[in-house]
């Protein structure tokens, strides 16, 4: 079996894409208006939905854990944070622009600068958080490498029943820990450290294909289960099992990347994963720019609620997939301009020059404070 340490791993890179798809449906049932607007058996069928789709985040973090963590030291690749902020950047500042053609008035010098420092601004939740982790993650890598395998699996174990099994079932408000129900970076952390055991212990290499898809669904069903249950007996605790911190999307999530890491792709296949995979991340910044998200997507599918039962999934999935694929081709028209312009490059070097006299800084100061 190939080193699955040193060997691209496209089952990965598929579940990437399949993850973003899944942060559209996300959105599309709620941003969307059409969870909210449904009822009976439709609001049912809407949440199943809502419930195996809510693992998406939680993949991407867990992803970033398994991907990042090596068993051999190596240095942080600023170049790679580099690349992400100036995309980050580039859709921030030019969506808000074009909306400001479009709607004259509507876009103001605070909208102008905060679609300039997109960190500050918090335009993206989850590249906000992401942010500091990426600072953090030679350290995490460095910790975990200096734990063995049982050392590595107790903390994960502790991460998993005090963070996650706790939190779902004894904080109500699921913002305990400063948690804020998985939108921080505490979280985003957390499964990175779980992403490293994943890999350092190799974990999808000691469970069954089999076994990882019947544990998948199980944890996908209890909480759907639960919810159409504790709608019929009022004697049933009022406790909510989905979101980012519950046990149940994180094991959807654990489960998802062990098969997914399994997973050996015809060479077309894999071509094609590569050719897209890139692309995810732009998904989510084109579809969750304010403008977009508040002008596009908020309440404009609400129509879905009112049709026959059966056309619900179909217009829910067939939304998705039409922004998810019209974003990550002009996601993709991005990458190719960048190249040719070799923006890239320069957001490299731009990092390269602001982390040395970032290092410089820091060396001055330790200077000025010991002597």
């Amino acid at each position: 079996m190939a080193d699955i340490q040193t060997e691209r791993n496209y089952g990965i890179d598929a579940l990437r894409l399949i993850a973003m798809f899944l942060v559209v449906i996300l959105h599309v049932l709620g941003q969307g208006g059409v969870l909210a607007s449904t009822g009976g058996k439709e609001y049912y069928l809407c949440y199943f939905l809502e419930t195996f789709s809510f693992c998406a985040v939680d993949c991407y973090a867990i992803i970033s854990g398994y991907v990042g963590y090596k068993d051999n030291e190596k240095p942080l690749n600023y170049a790679k944070y580099g690349k992400m902020w100036i995309q980050v950047f580039f859709y921030s500042l030019v969506i808000t622009l074009i909306f400001g053609m479009i709607q004259p008035g509507a876009v103001g010098k605070k909208e102008i600068i905060h679609s300039l420092f997109p960190v500050s601004f918090n335009q993206y939740w989850y590249f906000t958080e992401y942010t500091a982790l990426f600072l953090m993650m030679p350290w995490i890598n460095k910790l975990i490498r200096g734990l063995s395998e049982r050392q590595t699996s107790i903390l994960a174990v502790i991460i998993i029943c005090v963070f996650s099994v706790y939190t779902t079932f004894f904080q109500r408000d699921k913002t305990g820990f400063r948690l804020s129900g998985g939108y921080s970076f505490i979280w985003l952390a957390l499964l990175y450290i779980i992403g490293c055991w994943l890999k350092k212990c190799r974990i999808p290499e000691k469970i069954k294909k089999k076994k990882a898809l019947i544990l998948l669904v199980i944890f996908v069903l209890i909480p759907f289960i639960y919810s159409v249950v504790s709608g019929f007996l009022p004697f049933v605790l009022d406790i909510y099992l989905i979101d980012y911190v519950s046990i149940f999307t994180l094991g959807t999530a654990i489960f998802l990347v062990i098969l997914f890491s399994q997973i050996k792709a015809p060479k077309p296949l894999c071509n094609i994963i590569k050719f897209f995979s890139p692309a995810a991340f732009g998904v989510y910044l084109i579809h969750e720019h304010p403008y977009i998200k508040n002008n596009i997507i908020t309440d404009k599918f609400l129509f879905i609620a009112d049709v026959s039962i059966w056309k619900i999934p179909l217009l829910v999935l067939g939304s998705a997939l039409a922004i998810f694929i019209l974003c990550l081709l002009i996601d993709r028209v991005r990458l190719f301009a960048f190249e040719k312009l070799k923006l890239n490059y320069i957001a490299v070097m731009i990092c390269d020059k602001l982390l040395n006299w970032m290092f410089k800084l820091i060396k001055w100061l330790k200077r000025l404070v010991l002597t």
